[in-house]
């Protein structure tokens, strides 16, 4: 998807069925965690397509736009960062994202979240899967990977791995809600049978 797509995605996320033309209007113009993320969109168009002769001066345009985001909405998303398409941040405020995160598809940010690397310097920082809710104040730290679905409640301080579709609260982070195991695939498949159509004896 490019950067109109991705952003097309992200506005859908602000936007109820319900809403009259006005209100979504509204909604689009006036929410700052909106626009924080088209200069994030924008910017990352800019330093991933390079586009030729008129690059230097929107790279001056992005970051004059990303300052005033960071100092008026209190949100900073580095362009080096890789975020699929439907991001939602309701509430604006303390907002950080390390350069090497990447977030998947129809994710939600709180504010006060941190995505950083872990403390000394060490390398590596978070990997978001598709569909995951970051709560107020959540922070993720290290190289740790948070699977599809997966909740972080607010507060939590989150250093390992979580696992799809769970449930993490505490600090740190513990599991509080796991996902129904799948069915095995004895009691899932369905039961052999004869030629007659009876089912076969164990």
């Amino acid at each position: 998807m490019g950067m109109f797509d991705d952003f097309r995605a992200d506005v859908r996320r602000y936007l109820s069925p319900g809403m009259s033309v006005r209100d979504r209007v509204f909604e689009v113009a006036l929410h700052q965690g909106l626009w924080a993320i088209a200069v994030y969109r924008f910017g990352r168009w800019v330093y991933t397509r390079r586009p030729p002769v008129v690059g230097p001066a929107l790279q001056v345009a992005y970051l004059a736009a990303s300052k005033a985001i960071e100092i008026t909405a209190g949100v900073y998303i580095y362009p080096g960062n890789d975020i699929g398409p439907g991001l939602y941040i309701g509430h604006p405020g303390g907002i950080h994202l390390n350069p090497d995160v990447k977030m998947g598809a129809n994710c939600t940010v709180s504010q006060e979240v941190t995505l950083g690397t872990s403390a000394g310097g060490r390398a590596g920082a978070p990997v978001v899967g598709d569909g995951v809710y970051l709560g107020a104040g959540a922070k993720i730290i290290g190289e740790v990977k948070i699977g599809n679905g997966a909740h972080v409640a607010a507060n939590s301080l989150v250093v390992a791995d979580v696992v799809e579709g769970s449930t993490v609260m505490g600090v740190p982070a513990r599991v509080m809600f796991k996902p129904a195991p799948a069915a095995t695939a004895a009691s899932s498949a369905p039961a052999a049978t004869n030629t007659n159509g009876t089912a076969k004896s164990g």
